[in-house]
């Protein structure tokens, strides 16, 4: 075992002076540094929770345009009785263009049971191509004021003054229907990222 005995001064121990007072310094200066510098900054956070109340109201407005093939099948007739004929597929273009544009009042709104609102539809309309057809959709001015209704997801549109056909109810009905979104919100604070 070795024992070192102190250092007296002199010239080597100059040198490891200095360097001993140059390394606190700049312990002492990255001290500073670190300690004045502020704290991570904690990514955003959004609250991403439903804020609708009754009486509360929008004016929404919807393009929709879809696009692809509809498979149709065709019934084919056997010339023998006895053998069974089996339908032919047969593919037709199918194109949908629709805009619809209403004010909206929220009657009731929960996202844990019924919500009700008022619409007053100042456009709806849609052309629907299927193969060579063409077919128009508009809503009669007498059948502009409903009555939407959303119950364990599933969306009720009825007329406020006499009832809706088929194909009117089809025309108001479409994906994204304004009272089913703020129901798809996990109701809680999301981090960014």
């Amino acid at each position: 075992m070795k024992i070192m005995a102190p250092l007296s001064p002199g010239k080597g121990n100059m040198f490891i002076e200095k360097f001993a007072r140059f390394v606190l310094a700049l312990g002492c200066v990255f001290s500073l540094l670190s300690s004045s510098r502020a704290p991570a900054a904690e990514p955003p956070h959004y609250l991403l929770k439903p804020d609708l109340k009754a009486g509360q109201g929008a004016r929404i407005e919807v393009d929709l345009e879809v696009g692809g093939e509809l498979l149709v099948q065709e019934d084919v007739h056997s010339d023998y009785p006895d053998e069974k004929a089996l339908p032919e597929e047969k593919k037709l273009a199918l194109s949908v263009n629709a805009h619809l544009c209403y004010e909206e009042c929220l009657l009731a709104w929960s996202t844990q049971s019924v919500s009700r609102s008022l619409r007053y539809y100042d456009t709806a309309q849609a052309t629907i191509q299927v193969g060579q057809e063409s077919l128009k959709r508009t809503l009669p001015d007498n059948r502009r004021l409903v009555l939407t209704e959303v119950r364990d997801s599933r969306v009720a549109i009825n007329g406020r003054y006499a009832p809706l056909t088929r194909e009117q109810v089809d025309l108001l009905h479409v994906v994204g229907d304004a009272l089913i979104l703020d129901r798809l919100l996990p109701g809680g604070r999301m981090v960014e990222g």
